[in-house]
Parts: C-alpha cells; sequence; structure tokens
C-alpha cells in the first residue's frame, strides 16, 4: 500500500524534525519560568506566552498523526485538531497585536491607560477561549456537513493500493475558512503596526508570521488537492512543521537570546558612573541598564507607556 509509515525515511526525518521542536520549546518555556518577572517576560503577557507554547508543542506533536494507516477516525482528527490548534494560536496572535496597537495608539493621545491595561488583562483569557470554542463548533458542525473518509484506490499499471483520506475543498472551506479570517485580520492589524518604534519587535515578528502563514495556508490545500497516496500526509507535515518552527523561532528565540545572552553581557561590563549634583557637593551612583525592558518587543517608547510592560 502507498501509505507513509513509520520505517519511511522520510517519516522518520520528521519525527526527528519534530523531537527537536518539541525540544527547543521545552527550553523556552524553562527560561520563561526562570525570567518570569523579568520586563520581558512580562511584556510578552505571560498567560498569551504560555498558550502559545503549550499550542506550539501540540503543534509539533501532531505530525504523529499523518504517519499511521488512514482510518475514517485518523482522517477527521487530522483536519480537526490542525484547525483547532491554528485558531488557539492565531486567537493570540490576535489578541497580542491588537493589545499593542490600542496601548501605543492611547498613549499617543496623551489618555491614561490603567482602565484600559485592567481590561484587556481580564478579558484577554476569555476571548481568546470564546474564538477557539467558535471553531471547535464549527469543526464538530463539519464532522456531520462533510465528514472526511478514507478511500482506497488500485491503479492497474503497478498494482498498488493507494489509502487516503477524501479530504474536499469544501471539508477545508468547513474547517478552515474561519482561521483563514483570522489570518487576514491579524495580517491587516500587524500591517498597521509596520509603522511603530522600532521598540515594537514583537508587532513585526507577527506580521512576519502572517505572511508567511498566508502563503503556507494557501499552497498547503493547493498541493494536497491535486497529490495522491503517501505524497499528501508528507506535504501536509512538511507545512505544519515549517510554520510551527517559524512561530517558534519569531516569537520566542529572540527574547531568549535577550534573557541569557544579553544579559549575561549586561551583568558582566561595569556601569559606568552617574555623577549626580546636591548641594553641598556631588555624589556618584552607578547607572542601571534598562536597554532589555526596551528591546523587549512590546514596551513603548514614551514615558507615557512606562508601566505598560509590567502590567501585562
Amino acid at each position: 500500500m502507498d501509505v507513509l509509515d513509520w520505517s519511511d525515511p522520510g517519516a522518520i526525518g520528521f519525527l526527528v524534525w519534530s523531537g527537536v521542536g518539541c525540544i527547543l520549546t521545552f527550553i523556552t518555556i524553562a527560561i520563561f519560568y526562570v525570567k518570569r518577572e523579568s520586563e520581558i517576560v512580562k511584556s510578552s503577557s505571560r498567560d498569551l506566552s504560555m498558550i502559545l507554547h503549550v499550542g506550539i508543542v501540540f503543534g509539533f506533536l501532531s505530525p504523529i498523526l499523518f504517519i499511521m494507516s488512514p482510518t475514517d477516525t485518523l482522517c477527521q482528527l487530522r483536519i480537526s485538531i490542525s484547525s483547532v490548534l491554528d485558531c488557539l494560536l492565531l486567537s493570540v496572535f490576535l489578541i497580542k497585536i491588537y493589545m499593542v496597537i490600542k496601548i501605543f495608539n492611547r498613549g499617543k493621545k496623551g489618555k491614561t491607560m490603567t482602565n484600559l491595561k485592567i481590561r484587556l488583562k481580564r478579558y484577554r483569557l476569555l476571548i481568546v477561549s470564546m474564538i477557539t470554542g467558535f471553531q471547535i463548533l464549527i469543526v464538530v458542525l463539519a464532522f456531520f456537513a462533510s465528514p472526511v473518509k478514507v478511500v482506497k484506490d488500485v491503479t492497474s499499471s503497478t498494482k498498488t493500493t493507494i489509502v487516503q483520506c477524501d479530504t474536499t475543498l469544501i471539508t477545508f472551506m468547513w474547517n478552515d475558512l474561519f482561521n483563514l479570517i483570522l489570518i487576514v485580520v491579524c495580517f491587516v492589524f500587524a500591517f498597521r503596526a509596520r509603522k511603530m518604534p522600532h521598540n515594537y519587535h514583537e508587532a513585526r515578528f507577527i506580521s512576519v508570521v502572517m505572511t508567511f502563514w498566508i502563503i503556507i495556508f494557501l499552497v498547503s490545500i493547493t498541493t494536497h488537492l491535486f497529490t495522491v497516496g503517501k505524497l499528501q500526509p508528507i506535504i501536509a507535515i512538511m507545512f505544519i512543521l515549517i510554520l510551527y518552527t517559524l512561530i517558534l523561532m519569531m516569537m520566542f528565540l529572540p527574547k531568549c537570546y535577550l534573557l541569557i545572552v544579553a544579559q549575561s553581557r549586561q551583568n558582566s561590563e561595569p556601569s559606568p558612573p552617574k555623577t549626580v549634583a546636591v548641594k553641598g557637593g556631588h555624589r556618584n551612583f552607578a547607572t542601571s541598564s534598562e536597554t532589555l525592558s526596551r528591546e523587549s518587543g512590546v514596551q513603548d517608547c514614551n514615558s507615557s507607556h512606562n508601566d505598560f510592560s509590567t502590567h501585562l
């Protein structure tokens, strides 16, 4: 049978890739936990970052579903779990980029941000849960409206039995149309944030992720509809691993670098003394570096935003 199994060299390579991705994700979780009181972690919204970490781990584990002989249940799980995981991550990206734009614009107008930050912190997990719950409802409806079945086809020339999931365009539309809308909305928000000050690295990283996500989404569906046999799961696994590797690299590896490498360099470098004039003479004080907090990706460039990273 023309199916992807555990002994296939491609499957082994994908499993190694998945394992490395999971290990790197757990390392970033450990770093974020150890440095949880740093400005970089606080400005990244610790609860949303943990949701992203969990989603990335399950994303790296999801290719296991594709390295098996397909059944009706397995075919349905493949598209359903991938759809729900994508929606979970997209809802987090949507909240993060919306928070950045909203607080930055409010700070530019000189308005107070205390009530806004409280509302965002209180409702952001609820919003993520509602968006993901809505996608789960869509997946359940898609199961009854357009279920995925296994089809077998014996080629006359090679006598090879092709076993694959009969995933049609209608099935993709049912399961991924809402995700496509979220991708477009996140991309529009990220595009609006492209001219923000250089301090807003996370907004730029999200825009890069959304750009590649749209490309991967469209290309993966197109190629999946026109491939047969074990090429279908191979292409699906490849795009899944590329996407989640990109998310991990763009959203967490730069912050881990700042938390470990840049911070250790700052701690090892002596701080130049700062002379402060006081009555009757001068006193020397050691200056404290604030470089890391300014490079955290969400902290603002003016004094009206200085307390933003502490409360997220």
